[in-house]
Order: structure tokens, then C-alpha cells, then sequence
């Protein structure tokens, strides 16, 4: 029996691994600080587009 790091470390030995790469979980004040910043980041684009088109 070995770890699941362990396992993955042999098969990447007899396959073709371009990457890998491990991440922690998304808490939910992450999931909802990151929905909040793609929400500004938006409103901010959109109100720069409006800003160019009215010149």
C-alpha cells in the first residue's frame, strides 16, 4: 500500500506526463472573493468600453 503521490509518481515513469500540478481546494470565501474580482473586472471593462465609444 503506498500514497496516492507515490502512485502517481511510478505511472508518470511509463507515461508521456506533460504536467502536473496540485492544488489546495477553493474554500468558499475564495470561490466567492474570486467571483467577486471577475465581477469587477468586468464592470470595469465595460465601463472603460463605454468611456472609448463616447470619445
Amino acid at each position: 500500500m503506498g500514497t496516492s503521490e507515490a502512485y502517481l509518481v511510478e505511472r508518470m515513469a511509463e507515461a508521456q506526463v506533460l504536467t502536473v500540478k496540485l492544488e489546495a481546494p477553493k474554500t468558499v470565501s475564495r470561490k466567492l472573493g474570486l467571483a467577486i474580482s471577475e465581477g469587477v473586472e468586468k464592470a470595469a471593462l465595460k465601463a472603460l468600453g463605454l468611456i472609448d465609444a463616447a470619445g
